[in-house]
This record gives structure tokens, sequence and C-alpha cells, in this order.
């Protein structure tokens, strides 16, 4: 199979993808991810495999994705149901949470979950409008308010302050609890992907399509400085700590970056990264044959991938002691994706 005809099944599965365009935008149940990563064949892969790492399904052997952990190993995302995708809680004890469509809709998608078991997703109406939601342990869903984003919100992460990332009315957007108004980081089209520390990060779109990289730090709208040629750049993650990775594109290849704070200078990175805990671990996924999920541990820079090595796979969150989530495809591609768990013997 032709690689870039792989890269797009692959993320077909799991993403809303675009096929061709020199910088397509495309968005994973949670995160939304602005880009899937491309391949890079003329890179040799990883050496070695992740020390101690073993993958659980968490599928219950339906189609599914995990999207997000917290410290107490809750997993949330989204599985089919009822010929409908549902998100999800996964308590520690392995319980599961159904989570059905907002009353009228037709999906629902699980994005992210805090460490007091506080949940955010996303609802979609048969005509594509969207409603972003919370929801706390023991209590029903809440609509964030949206009532000037036109039918096009979504809440992608939330952090342990209650701040919630997303978009609202095209815009990179967040709420500092469930119930304020939203707060538009900066007016233009784009997304917020994570919040951390009551700082929201993500990317806006420039006019020629390519997207930057913005932070809502505390004293203001921060463009991290990216490598010199980037013509394309987005923040994934954040560890509240100031700490971020993401993506950008230079000489038509998608890399990956690492920053210790906003403003400071990025570090390099071989692939887009994701997610990155509070200890400084870092996970990301890149195309391949197969496609490679990898986690770099703390104070390290080489990435290591996650088992099993002959199947593809994606990473996407990591938690405090360094539990990864995301998906992979036991049955191949056409099987769909099945929810993931990577876990080590020891926290970090």
């Amino acid at each position: 199979m032709p690689q870039t005809c792989r890269s797009a099944l692959l993320a077909a599965c799991v993403l809303t993808a675009a096929c061709d365009g020199p910088d397509r935008v495309t968005a994973t149940p949670a995160p939304r991810a602005p880009n899937a990563p491309s391949a890079d064949v003329s890179l040799p892969p990883p050496i070695g495999i992740a020390p101690g790492y073993v993958l659980t399904d968490i599928s219950g052997g339906v189609r599914s994705s995990a999207t997000d952990i917290d410290v107490h190993g809750w997993v949330v995302g989204s599985r089919g149901a009822a010929g409908h995708e549902h998100g999800f809680i996964r308590h520690a004890d392995g319980t599961v949470e159904d989570i059905p469509p907002l009353p009228g809709d037709v999906s629902t998608v699980a994005t992210g979950i805090n460490d007091a078991g506080q949940v955010v997703g996303t609802s979609t109406a048969p005509n594509g409008s969207t409603r972003a939601w919370f929801k706390a342990p023991l209590d029903a869903i809440r609509v964030l308010w949206d009532a000037q984003c036109n039918g096009d919100t979504d809440a992608n992460a939330i952090d342990n302050e209650g701040a919630i990332a997303g978009r609202c009315a095209h815009m990179p957007t967040y709420w500092p609890t469930y119930h304020d108004f939203p707060s538009v980081v900066y007016n233009a089209p784009g997304s917020t992907t994570d919040v951390g520390g009551i700082e929201p990060v993500g990317y806006v779109v420039q006019p020629n399509g390519t997207r930057v990289a913005i932070a809502d730090g505390h004293y203001g709208v921060v463009f991290p400085p990216m490598p010199s040629g980037t013509t394309s750049s987005w923040i994934t993650g954040t560890n509240g700590s100031h700490a971020i990775v993401g993506g950008y594109t230079i000489g038509g290849v998608d890399r990956g970056f690492f920053a210790p704070s906003l403003g400071s200078a990025v570090q390099r990175l071989l692939h887009v990264a994701y997610g990155i805990s509070g200890q400084g671990r870092m996970v990301g996924w890149y195309v391949s044959i197969p496609a490679v999920a990898y986690t770099i541990a703390p104070n390290e820079i080489a990435e290591t991938p996650l088992p099993p090595t002959n199947l593809d796979r994606a990473a996407v969150r990591v938690n405090h002691c360094g539990s990864i989530v995301g998906w992979y495809f036991p049955s191949g591609l056409q099987g769909g994706p099945r929810a993931a768990l990577w876990k080590k013997p020891t926290c970090d």
C-alpha cells in the first residue's frame, strides 16, 4: 500500500482527515490535534522498546479510542455503541461508564479528564453543529455556555483548576470553569488543545492555511519561538508547569518540539509529541509501517516505541505516574482502533 494512502487510512479510523493539501488540518477525538504526523521514511525507526511497558486493551471489543487519563488511572475516550459514537469513562477498577450524546445529537466524545474526575467532551448534532459539555463525578452532564458560538463549540481538555480548553465560533477559546462565559484567546480561527494552570495552549490558522502555535499565559498571549524555516506550528499538550509539546513543519516534514516554558526556545524532537506529564514524560506517535506510538522518559530526549511493535498504534496522553493512553489496531486498519492503556510497574 502506498505510504500516503496508508497514512490516510490510519487517520480516517480515528481522525477527521483530508487526504491532500500541503498542510491538512485534522483532529483526533481528543486532544483535537491539528494534523496527523507526516511520514518520514528517510529516518530510521527508534531502537529498543519502552522498558517495562505493557499494553492493556480497554476497548471491550468495540471500536474505540482512549484520549486522556488522570492521576487515579481513570481513562476517557469514545467508542461505538448502538450505531453511534458514545463517550466513556473507565474507572480504575475497570468498570465503564457510558456517556451518550446530548438529547437530539447523534454522537459524543469524552476528550479530557482532570484529577478530580471532572470530564469534558463534545456532542455533535445531525447537522454537524457541536456543543461542549462538562460532567462531574455522580453528576449529570452540563452544556458549557455557548450562546455566541454559532453551533461550533468543542471542549478538548480540562485542568486541575477546572479551566477548559476548546473552541467557540471557530476561534481558540477557554472557559475558566464550566459555568463561566468562554474567553477567546486570539481573534482568529483556531483551537486550544490543552490547558494547564489556567494557561490554554493550541494554535491559530493564518490566511494561507498554515498554523501558528499560541498560548495564553498569565501575562498575555505568547507565540513560542520556533526553529528558523518553520512554516507551520501547533501546541498539543502542556503539563501545568509551563512545559509544552507539539509539532512544527519545516521543509515539508512534520517534527516535534518540547519547551520547558511558554517563552523559551524549543528543543527539537524527531516526531510530533502529543502529551507531557507533570514529571516531564512525553508521548506521541507518527505514521510508519506500522504506525509507531512512542514515549520519551523524563529528562531524556530519545524516543522508545511502545509495544506491540508489529501493530499500528498511537499514544496521545500520559499521567503523573507515566501511564499512557491511545489506541491500536489488533485486527489491522480495516478492523478499526481499540482503546489502549500502557502501564509500567513503577511510577515516574
